[in-house]
């Protein structure tokens, strides 16, 4: 029971951030209201500001070259075609690659209940991006 309390407040910690970066419903009337007022070719879909920025600094898992590896999240934009997308770098690697916002699986933060000095973990290793048993300290 302890665990599903905790998975749920993380769960609605991360809504309350999305929720915060998404636009009001006054912001995108006033945003659409004054594209029609514009010349049509000075305003593009991706000047509109993504919904997704909360995700940015988070990790995560991208699937790439067959294989899912964890990394962070570096920005978010939206494309052409009004799809949100991210630029993922991998951890322990030095490439970066943009993959759509649906196509990568955050790695939620514990919970700082959890976090307390003496807890037994594992943590991703920058330099090779592997995970390692560990004791927070």
């Amino acid at each position: 029971l302890k665990n599903d309390l905790t998975e749920v407040i993380v769960l609605t910690e991360d809504l309350v951030k999305y929720q915060a970066a998404a636009p009001t419903e006054a912001e995108q009337a006033a945003a659409e209201s004054g594209r029609q007022s514009a010349a049509p070719a000075q305003h593009s879909r991706s000047s509109v500001k993504s919904v997704h920025t909360a995700l940015v600094g988070r990790t995560c898992e991208a699937f790439f070259e067959q294989k899912w590896y964890n990394g962070e999240i570096k920005s978010v934009r939206r494309d052409e075609r009004g799809q949100e997308r991210c630029m993922v770098e991998f951890i322990g690697f030095s490439n970066q690659r943009e993959f759509k916002v649906t196509d990568v699986r955050l790695l939620r933060p514990p919970h700082p209940a959890q976090c307390q000095p003496g807890t037994r973990c594992q943590a991703i290793f920058p330099e090779d991006g592997l995970w390692y048993d560990c004791v927070i300290t």
